[in-house]
């Protein structure tokens, strides 16, 4: 989904940046490490079908402004710090998630330029099919080439209501998704793409927006000294709606994979989609990841938990500064 940033808006962000007024957020909020979630570089302009893949142009913005305002670290580092704890100048770790081609191709060589680390949280199953695209680029794909007022999925009527796609319960239809049973999703994806002749849908967008890295590119990365791999899952369900066979069976073969192409242990893990629950925390740990991450905690437990992090999502849709500004302005809020 498209995030929209007015004129005024965008205007009032770049006046609080020059008035410094995110350095003086930074300095004065107790948590001085921050962890950052991208999902794609993409060599097109900005205002595709989704807000997830930052320009190359603006993620180098991005990259330029961190270098001066953060001690950079790989993600390893900052996970090591206890919550709250203070420091001179704050810290910062860039993640990517889902293991788009785009972070192999276009932001590795980058952040590479600038001598800056990241951690790729990659979702598993392309290491076995890098043609495989993730449920919700499916979805992106569908709705953003029809041209009709309403889509039809698993039989329920979803309405074109500005930027979203409502049913009759005003549910969007991203959410409906994402509580759904994974058996149910797949099925229920396969004919939408029946429906709305998706093979030919898929021709008309610029593969880079949807396409995952594959295993020799994984294998690559892992290799670089500068950056991480995490695992996202093996195909990126949402966890809570899994059994806990189901879910520990997940976690574990995209663990296993992943430490297969890496050839170390793969200890951090990032909820697909940022959901979880008490169940699937445990699960990870049984697993054997170390570490945890999202967007957003969930239970009150997770502010003193040592296992798991918050992260501040980056948008495509807003500038530089507005995303920094409203960085700066959540970080108490968020938990970072």
């Amino acid at each position: 989904m498209r995030e929209k940033e007015s004129l005024p808006r965008k205007a009032a962000f770049w006046a609080l940046q020059l008035l410094d007024y995110d350095r003086f957020l930074f300095s004065k909020n107790r948590q001085k490490q921050y962890i950052l979630t991208y999902h794609g570089v993409s060599t097109g302009s900005k205002g595709q079908f989704n807000n997830r893949h930052l320009p190359a142009k603006s993620f180098e913005e991005h990259l330029k402004y961190i270098q001066s305002n953060f001690h950079v670290l790989p993600l390893s580092e900052v996970a090591k710090f206890n919550k709250g704890q203070k420091s001179g100048k704050p810290s910062v770790a860039i993640t990517f998630d889902d293991g788009f081609e785009n972070n192999y191709s276009v932001a590795a060589p980058l952040l590479k330029s600038y001598s800056i680390p990241a951690t790729f949280f990659v979702s598993a199953i392309c290491i076995e099919d890098s043609d495989y695209i993730l449920w919700s680029e499916v979805i992106e794909i569908v709705l953003s080439q029809i041209d009709l007022q309403s889509v039809t999925f698993g039989g329920i009527a979803f309405q074109r209501k500005s930027n979203s796609w409502l049913n009759h319960e005003r549910q969007d239809i991203y959410s409906f998704i994402k509580e759904l049973p994974p058996d149910l999703r797949d099925n229920m994806l396969e004919q939408l793409k029946k429906d709305y002749a998706f093979d030919k849908l898929v021709k008309n967008i610029n593969s880079e927006y949807f396409r995952l890295m594959n295993k020799k590119q994984v294998e690559e990365l892992s290799r670089d000294k500068l950056f991480e791999i995490g695992s996202h899952g093996y195909l990126h369900y949402n966890l809570p709606t899994l059994s806990p066979e189901r879910c520990e069976t997940e976690l574990a073969k995209s663990k296993m994979i992943l430490e297969e192409i890496a050839g170390k242990p793969i200890k951090n893990f990032a909820f697909p989609d940022s959901d979880y629950n008490a169940d699937v925390k445990r699960i990870s740990t049984k697993t054997g990841y170390e570490k945890m991450f999202t967007e957003n905690y969930l239970l009150h437990e997770d502010y003193n938990d040592a296992h798991i992090f918050n992260r501040f999502s980056i948008s495509n849709n807003i500038s530089t500064p507005s995303n920094f500004v409203r960085m700066a302005m959540r970080a108490k809020e968020f938990g970072f």
